[in-house]
């Protein structure tokens, strides 16, 4: 049973489009993550996953590990940090997406698609167009609130 997919996710024939112009099989798989609605997942994930790796090996650096362990703890902490928090942020956009729309549907509210159309301004229920010459609140000049003085005679009018 053959599919269209290879193992890195990519099609077939996006693979060969990148094999046949200049743009790199990089550039392919970067631009499909840019279409992904988990992007931002991925992004967030590794940073988290590089942090705490990176103070991982730091400590054990600090504790006088060698090299190697200290790379391995390093990258196993990456692993280890990325995984599960790309996991959870991706459950939890599909939830919250799942959520709004099962509110939605619960208050029979419809996609803005599906709305109607703004009413005109002449047609508008709430707004009207002003007069020649009338004056709205909106046009009043505001003045700045004065903090009166607490002790305002203090210090003036006592004679010694």
């Amino acid at each position: 049973m053959e599919t269209n997919q290879s193992t890195n996710g990519l099609s077939k024939q996006q693979i060969s489009d990148a094999e046949n112009s200049n743009i790199s099989l990089i550039d392919v798989a970067k631009n499909e993550l840019k279409k992904s609605p988990f992007a931002n997942c991925t992004r967030e994930a590794f940073l988290w996953g590089i942090a705490t790796g990176t103070a991982m090996g730091l400590h054990r650096y600090r504790m006088g590990s060698r090299l190697k362990t200290v790379s391995n703890f390093t990258f196993g902490t990456i692993l280890l940090v990325a995984a599960p928090s790309y996991y959870m942020c991706s459950k939890t956009k599909i939830w919250n997406k799942k959520a709004i729309e099962e509110m939605m549907a619960a208050n029979d509210f419809e996609h803005q698609s599906n709305a109607p159309l703004q009413p005109t301004l002449d047609d508008h229920p709430f707004l009207r167009k002003l007069e020649t010459g009338e004056v709205t609140p909106l046009d009043k000049e505001y003045r700045i609130y004065k903090k009166p003085e607490k002790f305002p005679s203090y210090g003036k009018g006592i004679e010694k």
